[in-house]
């Protein structure tokens, strides 16, 4: 048996098959669909057609009791109280129609009509327009408008990370686009921080590296082989973050792929030997023991600013501690997640806009929020989450990376500007 769907082959048997008077139930068997959802296409696709009668009280079923008479009333209409329409049998009873009813001509009632044709048309109609527009009633859709557009316009969340920190809304992200690219709600496609349109990835030629003694055991390729020996161990990307040419600092920014979290320093100087500095530093902080099982593997590119990060493998007795290795030369690609999140920063920071103005407060406010931002691979965690697992409380502590509540992330460039340098 059919899902009640009907054809239009199936809609010209029917309407064939009424018009003959023949048993619902033998129609049934015929067209094999069941007996309601033949009841429900007359029902939904028939045609209404009033007779026009200059004394509508013939048509009233109170007609012999109407309480305006016997005095009369020659105003009798259909907003009457006591007016009820009165209908033929042929209509309220199976076939429900007139279709070939010998007293059309000169019958008074509506008539109820069915044509295939018509209903064809009718449910495609309907087919089209159940499928466009907007499908909660207006309360709703304003409540969730004036949700989502100020986190879209004020602080540049995404629509993943709000939906995900508002598990009370209802609608999934795709059908919230759809509305925003049809103009109906209050934030527009601009306000929405990856609507962009991506260049082609240009084909990269590799080029040979000179030999040279930093890059023995230490290039991607040996790089992949040990990750594959060791799969339980944290890897680290590091590459720095510039803004305008000229400025005095940049950021250097430490990411860990498999958490989505980062943090970063800011650096005057674009060499190894303040790269080092900050590190080291930090691995004062923490100890030998924590940073051993933090960064045992850390990957950069060929800036000159990781020139000598391979003397931070051993501590000054010598002891091994971490493993550095150095993408290939052009090859920004091989560590994409820390590049690929260097656009949250950007959001914060354009590029070509002066980093001067940063302090190291506003870096760790800037990178709380990022860590708080809930990312679609995830599963509804954050990378503070996360991270918050993996590398500890006592590291966020260390770095001074805060939780931030969902509603309160910021990803836009008036973050920066509320603390005063």
């Amino acid at each position: 048996m059919k899902n009640g769907q009907l054809s239009y082959q199936d809609r010209v048997k029917l309407q064939s098959y009424l018009e003959d008077e023949i048993p619902v139930k033998v129609i049934c068997k015929k067209i094999d669909v069941a007996k309601q959802s033949i009841y429900r296409e007359i029902k939904i696709n028939d045609i209404l057609k009033a007779r026009k009668t200059n004394v509508l009280r013939i048509n009233c079923v109170n007609l012999g009791n109407c309480p305006y008479l016997p005095k009369g009333c020659n105003r009798c209409t259909k907003k009457c109280n006591h007016f009820i329409e009165r209908q033929c049998k042929k209509v309220t009873r199976f076939p429900f129609i007139c279709n070939k009813c010998e007293n059309k001509s000169s019958c008074i009632l509506t008539h109820r009509y069915y044509y295939a044709d018509e209903a064809q048309k009718k449910t495609e109609s309907l087919r089209s327009t159940s499928r466009s527009g907007i499908r909660i009633n207006k309360e709703e859709f304003k409540a969730i408008d004036e949700l989502i557009s100020p986190l879209l316009q004020e602080k540049g969340q995404s629509l993943n990370h709000i939906l995900t920190s508002h598990p009370e809304i209802k609608v999934n992200e795709r059908t919230i686009r759809n509305w925003i690219n049809d103009g109906y709600t209050t934030a527009g496609n601009l306000d929405l921080p990856r609507k962009v349109t991506f260049k082609p990835k240009k084909e990269y030629i590799h080029r040979i590296v000179k030999p040279s003694n930093v890059f023995n055991w230490r290039t991607f390729h040996d790089f992949r082989i040990f990750c594959k020996e060791n799969p339980d161990k944290l890897i680290s990307q590091y590459d720095t973050v510039i803004g305008k040419i000229g400025d005095m600092q940049r950021l250097l920014t430490i990411h860990f792929p498999a958490l989505h979290f980062q943090f970063g320093f800011l650096i005057t100087n674009a060499t190894s030997e303040e790269v080092n500095k900050v590190l080291l530093d930090l691995r004062k902080k923490i100890g030998i023991e924590l940073w051993k099982k933090i960064f045992p593997i850390m990957l950069c590119d060929n800036g000159i600013e990781f020139n000598e990060l391979y003397r931070l493998e051993f501590d000054e007795k010598e002891n091994k501690l971490s493993n550095v290795f150095y993408c290939d030369p052009y090859c920004s690609s091989q560590k994409g997640a820390c590049e690929r999140n260097h656009e949250l920063i950007r959001y914060i920071e354009p590029k070509h806009h002066s980093l001067n103005h940063l302090t190291q407060e506003k870096v760790n406010l800037m990178f709380s929020h990022i860590n708080s931002y809930y990312r679609p691979g995830l599963n509804g965690v954050t990378p503070y989450d996360l991270a918050e697992m993996v590398l500890g409380k006592e590291f966020l502590d260390i770095i001074e990376i805060k939780k931030i509540e969902p509603q309160n992330v910021n990803l836009t460039q008036s973050l920066t500007k509320k603390i005063k340098k």
